[in-house]
């Protein structure tokens, strides 16, 4: 069995002033000296004509950017690593050459057990006030390593450096994982059908 780190990154609401501009996660697994990395698909938050409630205007009514992110980062779970899971909010920097970085969270994963989800306050680089809020859910995954394997080809996952990443095109449900090319073969009973934690299959 392979011990995983899932850590879902839901949605993200911003500051009115990031309206428009496209965004990633930078997504840590470690502290800064030793950590494992991957970056989550683009977004760019936007704002909607139902105005709603939100927290970084003071419960006010406020329609404020808000975006999708649906993206999933897989690290293998180590030993050595220290337990807190850390995000970057990136952008394209100015001068069109790499990225910079715009707001900061991290979280303990240390007293993890079964699948939290949790609303951390996005700081500034240099302000360190609240420039938005993300949505993420945290979970350890025990998976057989083939059922593992399948199930990150199925769902179409991006190998990055330190991680696996499952991208918000890709839909990820808490159901069954099927294979619909197997289905349609003439060896149909060849499909995957595997319990499902936020689009992973466990094989259990």
């Amino acid at each position: 069995m392979v011990a995983a780190l899932a850590v879902h990154v839901l949605n993200v609401e911003t500051l009115p002033q990031f309206r428009s501009e496209e965004f990633s996660f930078q997504v840590k697994y470690g502290d800064r000296n030793s950590c494992l990395r991957c970056q989550t698909s683009r977004f760019s938050p936007q704002t909607t004509d139902k105005p709603v409630v939100s927290r970084l205007c003071k419960q006010k009514p406020a329609s404020l950017p808000a975006a999708e992110v649906e993206s999933l980062c897989l690290f293998r779970l180590y030993d050595p690593v220290l337990p807190v899971v850390r995000l970057s909010l990136q952008r394209a920097s100015r001068s069109g050459i790499g990225t910079c970085t715009v707001g900061k969270v991290s979280t303990s994963i240390k007293h993890l057990k079964g699948r939290q989800v949790a609303e951390l306050s996005l700081r500034g680089r240099d302000s360190k006030d609240e420039i938005g809020r993300v949505s993420v859910a945290l979970e350890i995954l025990w998976v057989k390593q083939q059922d593992l394997a399948r199930s990150l080809m199925l769902a179409a996952a991006e190998e990055q450096k330190d991680a696996y990443m499952i991208p918000a095109a890709t839909p990820t449900i808490a159901g069954s994982l099927v294979d619909d090319y197997a289905k349609c073969s003439i060896a149909s009973d060849v499909s995957v059908q595997a319990p499902v934690l936020t689009g992973i299959a466990c094989g259990v």
